[in-house]
């Protein structure tokens, strides 16, 4: 393998990684709007991690 396939591949597991996050709460977010499981008047508490 060339040196440059090696850090192609590098670059993309860590792009990978760092867009995972972001995929995710994208995901999430249409599910959301798709099931509307809450509504506008809908009163959303926040609960604080203590960990």
């Amino acid at each position: 393998m060339s040196t440059l396939t090696v850090l192609g591949g590098a670059l993309g597991i860590g792009i990978g990684f760092g867009l995972q996050t972001t995929a995710n709460n994208l995901i999430s977010g249409v599910i959301l709007l798709f099931e509307q499981p809450i509504k506008v008047s809908d009163r959303v508490d926040r609960i604080r991690d203590t960990s």
